[in-house]
């Protein structure tokens, strides 16, 4: 059985986390280097926690975190995490979970994330919505702070999945920022956009997707879109 391989980000695409990500690493910061506003000037969408952690330390404090930094910020990171993620304002974009039921459903798809998030903090981001246990497989941001090395890794473990049942002759990657699309095209998958975050349509279309998409609100056209892919 031929398989499509359908790949989400997370922050932006499938959720709104109501800066849960953000208030995390402030709390980090401020607790171990008395750094207040630890994302000023920068603009992390699409970037992997790896990378904003790198960023944070090369604008603030001018010099690169150490493996030992980077292992300690993480994990205390992840505990913010827990409390930061349920806030008021966090909400699940209108259509993708019918869109992801609808994926599911059907025996040609296999859906899974591919996502700047670490393995832990992708899994907290999505317990306010209930929406982990639709994904099979994942690449995360633990795999590498690549992204183009995380679809593929991603797809790897697809590979895996189905051994023996069949192969993966599509991969498509659907996310919100031109990061998302860049690794898309690099990995030689298929790109979707979707406006759901903080790039337009405009912007998103300068980077040349396969399709781009300016929400999920009529997900019955954009499961057939996918069919037909």
């Amino acid at each position: 059985m031929k398989y499509k391989l359908v790949l989400f980000d997370i922050d932006g695409t499938l959720i709104f986390s109501g800066y849960a990500g953000s208030n995390a690493l402030k709390r980090t910061f401020e607790k171990f280097y008395g750094i207040k506003e630890p994302l000023k000037g920068i603009r992390p969408d699409g970037m992997t926690d790896p990378d904003i952690i790198r960023e944070i330390f090369r604008k603030n404090l001018k010099r690169e975190p150490d493996e030992k930094e980077m292992e300690k910020i993480l994990k205390e990171y992840i505990e913010n995490l827990k409390e930061t993620v349920w806030n008021k304002d966090y909400k699940v974009f209108e259509g993708v979970r019918e869109l992801l039921t609808c994926l599911k459903k059907n025996k040609k798809f296999l859906i899974g994330l591919a996502t700047g998030n670490i393995y832990e903090g992708a899994k907290i981001k999505l317990l306010p919505s209930n929406l982990w246990n639709f994904f099979e497989i994942g690449g995360f941001a633990s795999d590498s702070s690549n992204r183009e090395e995380i679809l593929i890794i991603a797809k790897k473990r697809a590979d895996e999945y189905v051994k023996n049942k069949g192969e993966i002759e599509k991969v498509i990657v659907i996310g919100d920022t031109p990061l998302d699309i860049i690794a898309a095209k690099k990995a030689g998958f298929i790109s979707i956009a979707v406006a759901t975050g903080n790039f337009t349509k405009e912007q998103l279309e300068i980077y040349k997707p396969f399709y781009i998409f300016e929400d999920f609100k009529d997900y019955k056209k954009i499961f057939s879109f996918l069919i037909e892919i």
